[in-house]
């Protein structure tokens, strides 16, 4: 007698690709299999698998099943649902790795509640806040060239020094340090 949990993984394609990379790399790699355990980060492997057995868990019980009926009933457009499953990754995400919060740039501001609480939650800010009600991708792309320009001044932008500007009556406010709180 095998258990659900064994024989759905006997049946997973993507997990014996995954072995199989690992097999192909472990022969290219020159790591000496003694040294393998040090280089693996226990605490990454046994959250992803602890994730994986409950995923794998609550797919066998038909829960995704119950639940994906009551969020088509409950969300009127396609939109909303879109909405609420990003933002339910966003904050899983969060909660499991609060340094992810760094890499979401939420763009325009919703009028959607559920996207106020997320926010909230993750405290995050959007970048916009325009009034639009065009649908949440409308801000996006003026985020993205808003964050193309700053990253533009950050890396390309010259100093003082470099452009040979003379700053000297800078030094006033300077010594008044005006600008650190």
């Amino acid at each position: 007698m095998t258990l659900p949990f064994v024989q759905s993984l006997l049946r997973d394609r993507f997990l014996h690709l995954l072995l199989i990379i690992a097999c192909v790399l472990s022969a290219i790699v020159p790591f000496v299999p003694a040294s393998w355990p040090a280089a693996i980060d226990w605490h990454t492997i046994v959250t992803l698998s602890g994730l994986m057995l409950l995923t794998k868990g609550i797919e066998l019980s038909g829960y995704f099943d119950v639940l994906g009926r009551k969020m088509a009933r409950r969300f009127v457009t396609e939109r909303q649902l879109a909405i609420f499953m990003v933002l339910a990754a966003a904050l899983c995400a969060v909660r499991l790795c609060p340094n992810v919060r760094g890499y979401l740039v939420p763009s325009h501001a919703s009028f959607e509640i559920g996207y106020r609480l997320a926010m909230e939650a993750m405290d995050l800010r959007p970048l916009f806040d325009l009034g639009m009600r065009l649908g949440e991708g409308s801000g996006c792309p003026l985020a993205f060239q808003v964050l193309d320009a700053a990253c533009a001044v950050i890396n390309d932008m010259a100093t003082f020094d470099e452009a040979g500007i003379n700053d000297d009556y800078l030094d006033e406010i300077r010594r008044g340090d005006q600008f650190t709180p």
